[in-house]
């Protein structure tokens, strides 16, 4: 009798517990979907105030625009000649960050420099992408090109800093016949930022795409003038025109979630293993004093290519071609010069 007693007994919990866990794993399974799939669609997302719609409304007077692979690409230009030489920013840049060492160069052809997809006044369409993202590695790439081709160019020296440089080689690789050399200042090749690849879906999803862009800005606002100065080895040198440069952006309209997708794309090209098969002539610039891209990856990479060179400039940060402009132009020049190549006369003012 007392058998059957606890039997009944049991089989009653049993009842009685099954009915409580299924109800607990439903309520946490609501909570997770609400959490993670209602609330990001809910959360207040603060305004940015005033932005400007149209980044030709902050254009500057040497500003100029062309169509490529249907995106309208901002870009300035100095000197002519055959020769051309093609500057690609880094990760946070854009093409006036070059400004310094353009009008020095001139004397050796057609300068050329550009906002990557991204970043600057180039156009930052959204998703859904007809074309595969813009901000993807691949894209980056086929830009480069596509902008050789409109601007009638047939090969070119490409100057290529931090995330830039990385852009640079994979172009000297995948398309050898229209890089005619290399020049890369602080080249993040071993160095690869981005997210890892297994979180590229989750930050595709349409809730990640909502949050993303305010987180982004957030870590903006307040990380980026810490990042600029310690990329500088004496910070003290950075201007209010510095500044201006590299933050005019935040006034643009949809800025924020340029920049999340192209994080969320995983930035530059991952080229370290191109790296001994890029055999074009190669210039490494790099400060002695870099805390972004460490001095030793440029001696290595300097060592691991082919055919290329490396200039060290002392006390100089991430940015020698900002912070020692006259010390990258001296070693851009010594190097063309090392490859004969035609220089124009240039009567200065």
């Amino acid at each position: 009798m007392s058998d059957q007693s606890s039997l009944q007994h049991s089989t009653s919990g049993h009842s009685t517990i099954g009915p409580k866990l299924a109800w607990i794993a439903f309520a946490f399974a609501v909570g997770v979907f609400i959490l993670f799939v209602v609330l990001p669609f809910l959360w207040p997302i603060p305004e940015q105030g005033d932005l400007v719609a149209d980044p030709r409304e902050l254009a500057r007077s040497d500003s100029q625009f062309v169509n490529v692979d249907g995106l309208d690409i901002h870009y300035i230009s100095a000197g002519e000649g055959d020769t051309a030489l093609v500057f690609l920013h880094g990760l946070g840049g854009r093409a006036h960050t070059f400004s310094e060492i353009m009008p020095e160069l001139e004397s050796y052809g057609k300068m050329i420099a550009f906002d990557r997809p991204g970043f600057g006044l180039s156009e930052r369409p959204e998703p859904p992408f007809n074309n595969g993202s813009p901000y993807a590695p691949e894209r980056q790439t086929e830009l480069v090109i596509g902008l050789l081709n409109e601007l009638g160019i047939s090969n070119a020296v490409l100057v290529g800093h931090s995330a830039g440089g990385a852009v640079a080689l994979d172009v000297a690789y995948r398309a050898p016949h229209r890089v005619d050399s290399l020049v890369l200042i602080a080249p993040s090749i071993y160095t690869r930022p981005g997210v890892p690849t297994y979180l590229k879906p989750i930050l595709r999803l349409p809730q990640a795409r909502r949050i993303g862009p305010y987180l982004v800005r957030r870590l903006v606002h307040q990380f980026a003038p810490r990042y600029l100065h310690s990329s500088w080895h004496d910070p003290d040198g950075i201007s209010p025109e510095t500044f201006e440069t590299y933050f005019e952006i935040t006034r643009l309209e949809g800025w924020d979630q340029a920049l999340y997708e192209y994080i969320a794309a995983a930035g530059p090209p991952s080229v370290q293993d191109l790296v001994p098969n890029v055999a074009k002539p190669t210039l490494v610039i790099t400060g002695d004093n870099d805390p972004v891209v460490p001095t030793t990856q440029s001696v290595r990479l300097s060592s691991e290519l082919p055919a290329a060179q490396l200039v060290v400039i002392t006390e100089c940060g991430h940015v020698p071609h900002e912070e020692c402009p006259d010390l990258t132009v001296a070693a851009i020049r010594g190097f063309l010069d090392r490859l004969h190549l035609p220089t124009n006369v240039v009567q200065k003012p």
